[in-house]
Parts: structure tokens; C-alpha cells; sequence
């Protein structure tokens, strides 16, 4: 099969031209032309992404001949399928084509900026498309191709990294195997556990909880899959980036004294800058030191373009912010003599007319 996309087409019909033709006609004759030249040249089953034929009549698919030259990949990533693709468009899929495929994912979907899927609702997308795939099958002459488990790197070409690929392990094996056998229950304990590699502690003899640990991370971290470094570098993130936003957000705007006011004014008392200060360069150390960790268990799976990406998306931001209040804050602390209240007002509140 050759997968030819064709989702989400939110550019069309702009020129002169093609505003000549409906929008719909415009993508059925583009879907019709690019699957007949892949049937002829490659001799391959044309798959495309479904979304832009559920407003689409089926008469108007079969006029392009739809049904002899593509088959529909269905995707819905949310836990509720039939939201997104209620039975009346299953129907209306079955009368143009023998055969349709279904689309979840192990990770992405979720949140564009996630380092490690929520397996709990990536699982109810997949077990709530094994209901709708037995409802809907007989629908189809062929039925049912598969269900195909997607995983994204980044929304698309513009948008940063979402969850990288080792990361996303503990998803990929238990939705994997949960979606093989057609339910998740204890039953699967040790063929999971297998999987990944993990160990015959007491920790591994009991089930997984994915309410209270919907990552995994207390389950899995002292398992020995691929990327489990990575999985755990996730992991330590989290417990970082929590600490540290805790501090910045109380020093900056709980507290009174280094605050974004006190730093532009360079205006403050150095005895409770002091005071703020203290927990900074243990801050400091956490943030150098998973930057470190960081390179040491993404280089085994990504080059230095996409490893460099990572740490400025994730941890540059609060290494540079750390870095900042302390800068200012020792500027603040060589000061020795202060203006009277009232101090100046912000020259860019004029335009306001303050």
C-alpha cells in the first residue's frame, strides 16, 4: 500500500482558477489523478486520510470512481469515536468502498508539547475503536483492513517536538498488545511485562494502575527497554520543571522583591534578595544537570539538530530564566543608594495614558 495523505486540506481553491470548480470536485479530481498514477506506476492499494470526505456525498465520490482507486484510513484519536465519525458516515463510506482502515495513536494527540503520552487515554482510544470497528465492519463488503496505531513526532512541519519515540515505549507495547488480543486486563500482566523488559520484583507482580500513573513512570522506570533512559530522563523532567516553576513563580510573584517591577526599576533590598537567593543555585545545578542527562540519552536515538531542539523547547526556558533573576538580582544588590518613592513610571504606559 501507498499512503498518499491527503488530511486536513485547509488551503484551497485560492486562485482564479480553481475557484472555477467546487472545493469538493477540486479535491476528488486531485485524490482520483494522484491515485491513478500510483495504481499504474507502482502497482500499489491507494490509502487516504478520511477527514476531508465526511461532509462529501457518496454520489459525488462514486462520480470520481472513489471506491475502485483508494480505500479510507479513518482517524479519530479522542477516546469517543463516534464524535468525530457518527454510523450514518460509516454508512455513507460503505456504499462508495469495500474495504475501510481505522487510525489511533500511541502517542501524540494528546498535547502538542508532551514529553510522554497519558497511556490512559491513548488505551481508551484504541479500546473504543475495537467497539466501533465490530459495529461498523459489517457495513463494509470487505470489512474491515486493520486499525493502524500512528505515533507522532510533532503536529506538523512548523509545530515543536510533542513525545519523542523512547519515550513513548511503555504506550507503544501495552496499546500494541492490548489492541492484539482485543481487551487490556491482568491476564496481559506478563506478556507486557515481557515486552518490556522488566524485572521479577514484587513491583512487577502486580498490575498496572493506569488512574494513579497514567505515565507509567512509577511502573516502568525500572524496566530495561529501548529508551527507557529517555523515559526516565521524562520523567525527572517533570519533577524538575515543577520545582523549578514553583520557585521562579514564588520569588517573582508571591514575594515582593525580585520581582519583574523590582527588576526593571533595579530597585530592591539586598538583604532580601539574599534571602530569595537561596534556593537559586540549587535550581540552577538540577537545570545544568538534566541538560547533561539530557545529550547523554538522546544521542543514541537523535542527531544534534533534533537533541539541540529538544533542550531549547524544554529546558533552555527555565535554565535562561533562572540565570536572568540572578543576574539582575546581583545588579540589584550593587546598589547603594536609593531614589525616594515614588520611583518613575513605565515610559511605555503613556500610550495608555498613564
Amino acid at each position: 500500500y501507498l499512503h498518499i495523505g491527503c488530511d486536513e486540506v485547509f488551503q484551497m481553491g485560492e486562485c482564479e482558477l480553481c475557484r472555477q470548480k467546487a472545493k469538493d470536485n477540486l479535491f476528488l479530481q486531485h485524490v482520483a489523478t494522484v491515485a491513478k498514477h500510483a495504481r499504474s506506476k507502482y502497482g500499489v492499494g491507494v490509502l487516504i486520510w478520511d477527514d476531508m470526505l465526511r461532509h462529501v456525498s457518496n454520489a459525488a465520490m462514486n462520480d470520481y470512481h472513489l471506491g475502485e482507486l483508494v480505500e479510507p484510513m479513518v482517524w479519530v484519536y479522542a477516546e469517543d469515536v463516534y464524535r468525530f465519525v457518527q454510523p450514518s458516515t460509516w454508512s455513507k463510506y460503505s456504499q462508495v468502498f469495500s474495504h475501510a482502515w481505522a487510525a489511533s495513536a500511541f502517542k501524540g494527540a494528546f498535547g502538542e508539547q508532551l514529553t510522554v503520552p497519558n497511556v490512559r487515554r491513548h488505551l481508551d482510544n484504541h479500546m473504543n475503536w475495537l467497539d466501533v470497528m465490530a459495529t461498523e465492519s459489517p457495513k463494509f463488503s470487505g470489512g474491515f483492513r486493520g486499525l493502524v496505531l500512528t505515533g507522532w513526532q510533532r503536529y506538523d512541519h512548523f509545530a515543536v517536538l510533542c513525545e519523542l519515540l523512547p519515550a513513548s515505549m511503555p504506550s507503544l507495547a501495552i496499546n500494541l498488545i492490548s489492541v492484539s488480543h482485543g481487551y487490556f486486563n491482568s491476564s496481559l500482566q506478563n506478556e507486557i511485562y515481557t515486552a518490556l523488559n522488566c524485572g521479577q520484583s514484587p513491583k512487577y507482580q502486580t498490575w498496572i494502575n493506569l488512574d494513579s500513573d497514567p505515565f507509567l513512570w512509577d511502573k516502568f522506570s525500572w524496566c530495561f527497554f529501548p529508551g527507557k533512559q529517555v523515559f526516565t530522563l521524562m520523567s525527572r523532567l517533570d519533577t524538575t520543571r515543577r520545582d523549578v516553576e514553583a520557585y521562579i513563580d514564588r520569588v517573582t510573584k508571591s514575594r515582593a522583591w525580585i520581582t519583574d517591577y523590582n527588576r526593571r526599576h533595579n530597585f530592591s533590598s539586598p538583604m532580601r534578595i539574599d534571602e530569595d537567593l537561596e534556593e537559586l543555585p540549587g535550581r540552577l545545578h538540577s537545570m545544568v544537570s538534566l541538560v547533561k542527562a539530557a545529550r547523554e540519552a538522546l544521542i543514541d536515538w537523535f542527531d544534534e539538530w533534533t537533541i539541540g531542539e529538544w533542550v531549547e523547547q524544554h529546558l533552555w526556558p527555565l535554565l535562561s530564566r533562572l540565570e536572568t533573576i540572578q543576574k539582575e538580582s546581583e545588579r540589584m544588590k550593587r546598589v547603594r543608594y536609593w531614589p525616594a518613592r515614588p520611583l518613575p513610571l513605565l515610559n511605555q504606559l503613556s500610550q495608555y495614558g498613564i
